[in-house]
């Protein structure tokens, strides 16, 4: 009996593990609105009531599409950090990461939030973006000797993360639109935004 339901339950998430990919080709194809759950259903193989049991919604599957690909950056920057003492190596590093792993269509994710998904789901969104971006960095700051002027309050750590994000997500449309993007390229491009934010634009005579 238990080896049944070992069974069962292992059948349960190989399906929703598949019904998640499956997923997230759809939705960063197509957009959010361009799907329904039972474009999901056919292209998994399964019947809407099955896809249901699984998730009952299509914003449940598109929250946990999500949630799936940012828990997989979380860990993987949380890696980089964890074997990178130097912040400018971490920091580097990280970037390369980011810009070969870039999220595909973001300006689409952030317009099918706007459009598509209530206060409480896009605070949800939020969070899985905060953990996976923003609360490393947050931590990799803290770590570091910075101006003192820089971190007279605890919120200054946020703002200068949140600046080292901008940065690096306004290259994401350039680097989408080249033929190929390799790590030389990524690594060029993070080498400069690195040394931009930790050293500044001004030589040290001005």
């Amino acid at each position: 009996m238990k080896k049944k339901k070992k069974t069962e339950t292992k059948t349960k998430l190989n399906t929703s593990v598949n019904i998640i990919q499956i997923a997230h080709q759809l939705f960063m194809d197509k957009g959010y609105a361009n799907v329904s759950t039972r474009m999901i259903a056919k292209e998994c193989g399964l019947t809407q009531p099955a896809l249901y049991h699984h998730y009952p919604n299509k914003v449940s599957i598109y929250l946990a599409v999500l949630q799936t690909d940012l828990k997989k950056t979380e860990e993987a920057i949380h890696s980089i950090f964890a074997v990178h003492e130097s912040v400018r190596d971490a920091l580097l590093e990280m970037t390369i990461y980011i810009l070969l792993n870039r999220p595909k269509n973001l300006g689409q994710i952030n317009s099918d939030m706007k459009l598509h998904m209530d206060k409480e789901q896009q605070l949800t969104i939020r969070k899985y973006w905060t953990d996976a971006y923003l609360s490393p960095i947050e931590q990799l700051l803290k770590e570091s000797s910075l101006h003192a002027h820089l971190i007279e309050d605890p919120y200054h750590l946020t703002k200068l993360a949140h600046v080292y994000l901008g940065m690096v997500h306004q290259q994401l449309p350039e680097m989408d639109r080249l033929t190929n993007v390799d790590e030389h390229v990524a690594r060029d491009r993070a080498e400069f935004l690195v040394t931009v934010y930790l050293d500044g634009i001004l030589s040290k005579k001005d």
